[in-house]
This record gives structure tokens, sequence and C-alpha cells, in this order.
């Protein structure tokens, strides 16, 4: 095959992994539950290189050194596999800011599972697909799914389990999540050596592993039940757990900047006054809201003056990645 494209869309972890059981197979350290959304993602294009050597361009800048030797190693497994060294170039458009804490590793590994898949004439069904995206990064194994979905995690998981699963919920449980973009720059620091620096130094991991268990148990039934302000509570404990990992770090180390506890205090200001809107934040600074469908256009508004805020999207439930 000499040409093919596949799209993911981000998706938004509302009770968090943070860190990992097993680093050599990337299990995460606790169990997930995340909503896929429709408005962000990553298109990825494979096609049969011209050279001796992988190629990868991301948003239309050539990619050397760490990034290319990740997704070179991750292309390596559909390679070997097929029992074949052909080189591709790899070309991949994000539509969100790239390492800022908007998900991107999601997408972009999660869709260029499915194109690897298709351009090297397999056929491996989502599950199978769920699992290989989570060696390069541990949530595209959950963009492989749409809606809301869940991973497993934790010391007793297996790499053949550790793979994400659909989890259904009232068709009455209509929600958007607004996506509050706070700067243009990349983050400080990554997911993975952030989670990992927490993990060896943070005197809180231990009981942010116990309580994230507990907190994921909760969540998952208040999700069949349709309970949205159990959902809602459960995600910002989770958020707020995660990020204490962080500041208890030694050094301490965080994501947020002041336009992000801006609009904390703004979303609890919001909820007292009878809105219902829950906040969480992946490592990164950005904000992610979740309320009722219907409430999204009067959220924003009421949201939209807050200084240095760059943009605010509302997004909705989004599909599984898919071959374009």
């Amino acid at each position: 095959m000499q040409h093919v494209s596949a799209f993911a869309h981000i998706n938004i972890a509302l009770i968090k992994y943070w860190g990992k059981s097993n680093l050599i197979k990337n299990i995460p350290a606790t169990p997930s539950l995340s909503l896929t959304l429709d408005k962000f993602g990553t298109k990825t294009s494979l096609y049969k290189s011209t050279t001796k050597y992988d190629k990868l361009t991301i948003n239309n800048i050539k990619q050397t050194g760490e990034s290319l030797k990740k997704v070179v190693k991750f292309i390596d497994i559909f390679r070997n596999l097929a029992n074949t060294k052909q080189y591709l170039h790899i070309i991949s458009h994000n539509n969100i800011p790239t390492a800022s804490g908007l998900a991107s590793s999601a997408s972009s590994f999660a869709a260029l599972t499915i194109a690897c898949n298709k351009y090297f004439n397999f056929n491996l069904n989502k599950l199978e697909l769920s699992r290989i995206a989570r060696f390069g990064s541990a949530s595209a194994a959950r963009s492989i799914f749409g809606h809301f979905v869940s991973l497993k995690g934790g010391k007793n998981i297996k790499d053949k389990k550790c793979i994400g699963h659909i989890v259904k919920y009232p068709k009455s449980l209509q929600v958007s999540m607004l996506i509050i973009t706070c700067t243009k720059h990349r983050k400080h620091i990554s997911s993975r050596l952030g989670m990992n620096h927490a993990a060896k130094t943070s005197p809180f991991f231990t009981n942010f592993l116990n309580t994230n268990h507990t907190l994921f148990k909760k969540a998952i039934k208040a999700l069949k039940n349709g309970s949205f302000k159990k959902l809602g509570a459960t995600m910002e404990h989770s958020t707020l757990n995660m990020h204490a990992t962080c500041l208890t770090a030694n050094p301490g180390f965080w994501y947020f900047n002041t336009t992000t506890i801006n609009i904390l205090n703004k979303i609890k200001k919001l909820r007292n006054n009878g809105h219902n809107c829950y906040f969480t934040l992946d490592a990164g600074p950005h904000v992610k809201i979740l309320c009722y469908r219907k409430d999204a256009i009067k959220l924003k508004n009421k949201l939209k003056n807050i200084h240095n805020i760059i943009s605010i999207n509302i997004a909705n439930p989004g599909k599984e990645a898919y071959i374009i």
C-alpha cells in the first residue's frame, strides 16, 4: 500500500491515571475514565518512504531527535508483526497545541495505530489496537474508542488486559465539555517526566493510588446511573489528587498558571450560584469543564471575559478513531 490516512479524536480523562505500574509495558498505575471529544484530534498519513529511513513531519515541521525516535520505535511493532523493513514518511496534523496538556499524544498515537493497521494489511480488532496504541501513549488506548472509555491500570493488571472499554451510559445524560486554552506555549515538563518524578518523590503518591481506585469505581457507577453531579464531583476530586502529587514532589512543580486558577475560582462561584459545571485539568494549564449540553453556550459566555484566556471551545462526545 502506498498511502493511508487515519483520524483520531482527543480524549479527556475524568478519572486520572498518573504514574506507571510497568514502565516497559507502559501500564498505568491506576485505572482511568475518559471522554472522547468531537472537537479536536489528529490526522496521520503514511506514505512509502523514498529513503532508507523513516521521516516524520508534524504540523509541517520536520521532526528529529526524541520525537522521531519514539514514533519509529512504535511503528517497529507493526513492522515486526508484518516481517518487513518498509520505511515510512509519516505526516501528522494536530488541530490542537502539541505537548501542552490537551491530549495531543493520545490522538496522535491512536491515529498512527489505526493507520498502521491498514497500511500493513492487518485486520486487528479495536481491543487489539487499543493495546498496541498504549505502547505509544497510555491515553491513546482510550482514543481508539468513542464517548466514555475506561482503561484498567494497577500493579496486578497484565499487558493483554490493559485495554480500553466503552462504558455505556443513559442517553438522557447529554453532556458537553468546554475546552479553555490558557496558553499557546508547550508545557515545561512532559506528562511522562512529571508522573515519574511525582511517583518517586511525592509522599502523597501512595494515597493517590489508593484514592483513585475508589474514585474510579464511584465514577463508573455515577456514569452508568446517569448521575451528573456525582460524576462531576468525583472528576474534580481525582484532578486535585493528581496535581497534589506534583505540588508535593521534591522538588515540587505545577502545570497551571494564573489564568487556570482564575477559571477554577470562577467555576466554583458559578456552581455555588446554581450552575451545573465541574472542572478537570490534565498535565497542562488548560481547563476542561463538564456541563450539561443545554448549558454549554451560557457557561461559555460567563467565562469568556476572564483575562488571558486564548480560546473557549465547546465539544461533545466524539466517535472512535477511523480510516479516512
